[in-house]
């Protein structure tokens, strides 16, 4: 089991740390930020220390010649990424461009390979489990097997006495007999005589009580190891589900990269045809694509969150005509606190759709976060033309389970359900109004207050 456990860890670390290469170098390439450059070189060096490590037996068994060839293909994507690297800090687009695509192809070959090995390693696995089962099988009919023989010895030995002695010997051959014939609930058998017959009887009866506990405690590890056994098949199965759901995650994440990829390249044309509007445009709307489609179920912090709404913010009044003055009061103390990710921008959102955007002019919304106590108040206000009470009650009312409830009368209920709903589940929270306060006054304007609790998770950054 060591070896099953040690084994997978590997290829699952090798399989993480040659993604986050790839990741890391795809990301250089696109923007030359040493940032980037530098998580390339720590990916890169981990990935060459851990193909160093990998040791394949000279041997014709499958996983080794797998296990070998992973071992040269890393060997040559590094050298090949290494290359694109140079290429890109001389300029030469032509030729890193050439070098990433062959270093895709090798990272292609590397992956299939190591899923072969997975799978591979997987059949074996199993087969070891069968016959692992096959001994417990095996070792469960010998111990009935022995169990059955001291019986029918015990028993042969009780009909043996009892034949030789009085009454007493009588009265425990019965109550062999019931044992016999399954029934362990036979009371002891009580001997007035202090001779062999009370000792005979004494032991009797602690025979009649161990058998009791033996059958029982077997009973129970058969009932144990059939759980055991279904609990395994359920692990083998909800594997099967997870490799399932990863395939479907990284599918739907190839339409968003394939975008992201191309605004990319949008802004580097821009670039070079002196467009700084456009180019700015066009970087403030990659990094918000870029936002959106990062992990949800990984926390960002309250300075990733304020710049991506920044990003936003730029994107709308590029669009209508600097409708919108956006200000932001926020505690430096506070940036690394960590919130569950696209919490703010939803909030924002609102504030302009159904609050800021029926104003021909002179929108404001302000993002404030500040201490309050033992938790951390952020605080987005705008002066749009606000919503009911009922309105509100609405959205609360829906709040952790019923995200897609009903919408309230002006729309905000989707948006807010869901980001209350998340920060609810993110910090365990069960009273809504202990995670989110909403003001509003018809024709003045709305704040919502997300309130933080401080915990374990924001103590050690504020």
């Amino acid at each position: 089991m060591n070896d099953i456990f040690s084994n997978d860890s590997l290829l699952t670390n090798l399989s993480n740390t040659l993604n986050s290469v790839e990741s890391s170098l795809k990301d250089y390439l696109t923007t030359s930020r040493s940032s980037d450059l530098y998580d390339y070189l720590n990916a890169s060096n981990d990935l060459r220390d851990m193909s160093l490590n990998l040791k394949p037996k000279l041997s014709n068994k499958e996983s080794d010649i797998l296990l070998s060839n992973i071992k040269n293909l890393m060997v040559t994507y590094l050298e090949t990424t290494d290359f694109a690297v140079q290429e890109k800090r001389g300029r030469d687009i032509a030729g890193y461009t050439q070098q990433f695509n062959k270093a895709t192809k090798v990272y292609d070959y590397t992956s299939e390979y190591i899923d072969k090995l997975k799978i591979y390693e997987f059949k074996e696995n199993n087969a070891y489990y069968v016959q692992a089962s096959r001994r417990l099988a095996s070792l469960q009919v010998f111990n009935i097997a022995v169990i059955i023989l001291a019986t029918i010895v015990d028993f042969v030995l009780i009909i043996l006495f009892s034949y030789r002695m009085t009454e007493p010997i009588i009265r425990l051959s019965k109550a062999a007999s019931e044992i016999a014939q399954g029934n362990y609930d036979v009371p002891p058998v009580k001997v007035r005589s202090n001779d062999e017959v009370k000792t005979l009887a004494l032991s009797f009866n602690h025979m009649a009580e161990s058998i009791k506990r033996q059958v029982v405690e077997i009973q129970e590890k058969t009932r144990i190891e059939n759980c055991l056994k279904e609990q395994e098949m359920q692990n083998l199965k909800m594997k099967s589900m997870l490799n399932e759901a990863e395939l479907r995650s990284l599918q739907a994440q190839i339409d968003p990269h394939f975008m992201f990829n191309t605004l990319n390249a949008a802004l580097q044309l821009a670039m070079f045809e002196g467009a700084d509007r456009t180019q700015l445009f066009l970087e403030n709307f990659s990094g918000l694509l870029r936002y959106n489609i990062g992990n949800m179920g990984i926390p960002s912090t309250l300075l990733d969150e304020i710049g991506n709404v920044e990003s936003y913010v730029y994107l709308l009044n590029e669009r209508y005509g600097n409708k919108i003055s956006f200000t932001k009061e926020v505690d430096e103390n506070l940036f690394n606190v960590e919130m569950p990710r696209m919490t703010l921008q939803p909030i924002v959102e609102n504030s302009f759709i159904h609050g800021i955007n029926s104003l021909e002019s002179g929108g404001q919304i302000k993002v404030a976060a500040h201490r309050s106590g033992q938790a951390i108040r952020v605080e987005i206000s705008d002066n749009g033309r606000g919503m009911s009470r009922e309105t509100i009650e609405q959205i609360l009312a829906g709040c952790p389970f019923e995200t897609a409830g009903p919408k309230g009368k002006d729309g905000w209920s989707i948006g807010l359900k869901n980001v209350i709903s998340r920060l609810m589940l993110f910090y365990h929270v069960e009273d809504v109004n202990k995670i989110v306060e909403i003001e509003s006054q018809e024709k003045v304007g709305t704040c919502v207050a997300i309130i933080l609790p401080i915990g374990e998770r924001e103590s050690s950054y504020v």
